[in-house]
């Protein structure tokens, strides 16, 4: 790419989507991002926002987002003539609003170059460091880790349009089998994902369950798409 498409372009904070919507314990899930390949230290990295200077300058977004992933922010936003930060939770799409900036004293942009780890926790703000050097670019390995337990009831299936989207956009069969193999098994994923009985699921093929699992996505997207239509 050319330089002058990417000078001084950045990133947007956000906290990492899909991971909310099917890992939502985020303060105990582990993202584990290896640097391949970068041509210089200082560009193209991570820009990250510390908890601890978050709950002393900017409580709001401290508690809306400690111990959440799926979210991001917009800067200078006008709100009846009043610039804004707008903050939300693509999880459960909720919007929440600030009349403060991201100050640069909030934020820190650890030096990083190839064969260095990065350890992020699933809830800590991120966002690409600016294009400031040319070439401008990453390889990265990202290894994520969270609590064994599989994927539960509730958290699976509690949220707003913007989750179901995302679940109705993808390949159903994708989305069983990795609920599959996080939940060790189809029978297990029957009981604790789509919440049945273990004398019902016991009784049902893995075929039979995968299809009321992708019954479910359908009806419980176009319920929230109806709902909310102009979303």
């Amino acid at each position: 790419q050319n330089n002058d498409m990417f000078k001084e372009s950045v990133g947007k904070w956000h906290t990492d989507m899909p991971d909310a919507f099917i890992n939502p314990d985020a303060y105990n899930y582990l993202n584990f991002y290896i640097i391949l390949e970068k041509p210089f230290e200082n560009t193209a990295g991570i820009d990250v926002m510390p908890f601890d200077a978050l709950e002393q300058r900017l409580p709001l977004l401290h508690n809306v987002s400690h111990g959440k992933a799926g979210m991001g922010l917009v800067e200078d936003i006008d709100v009846f003539g009043e610039n804004k930060t707008i903050v939300f939770n693509v999880n459960e799409d909720q919007i929440y609003m600030t009349g403060q900036r991201i100050a640069p004293e909030l934020t820190c942009t650890p030096e990083i170059y190839r064969g260095d780890l990065l350890l992020l926790r699933n809830d800590l703000w991120h966002r690409t460091q600016p294009h400031t050097k040319f070439p401008s670019w990453r390889v990265s390995l990202s290894l994520r880790v969270s609590p064994d337990g599989g994927v539960n009831h509730y958290d699976f299936w509690h949220g707003g349009l913007s989750k179901f989207a995302w679940y109705y956009s993808m390949s159903t069969d994708k989305l069983f089998a990795a609920i599959s193999a996080q939940t060790k098994g189809t029978q297990n994923l029957c009981t604790s994902t789509l919440g049945l009985s273990s004398a019902i699921c016991s009784n049902l093929s893995d075929s039979s369950i995968q299809q009321l699992f992708r019954a479910r996505i359908v009806l419980s997207y176009w319920y929230r798409r109806i709902l909310f239509p102009v979303v």
